[in-house]
């Protein structure tokens, strides 16, 4: 399971989301759209780990990404 607990980005001095939340189970696909600059790539980026958020955090099989991110990036597929 990928988790998304209350995330908040900032991008400088503007606030790109905050409270985000999502689960998602094996097998399942989440579709990310909107317009330019309202944090998209933010957004996959602290998904993935690349960044670290604002507030919140990214869990993977119930564990914080952060303190995993070996373990965490060796079963991660970009596409």
């Amino acid at each position: 399971m990928l988790e998304a607990q209350d995330l908040a980005c900032l991008k400088g001095d503007r606030l790109l989301f905050r409270d985000l939340a999502f689960r998602l189970q094996a097998g399942e696909m989440l579709r990310i759209a909107g317009p330019n600059g309202v944090g998209k790539t933010s957004l996959l980026r602290l998904v993935t780990g690349l960044a670290l958020p604002e507030a919140g955090e990214v869990r993977w099989r119930g564990h914080c990404i952060r303190r995993e991110r070996e373990a965490f990036h060796g079963e991660l597929l970009y596409l």
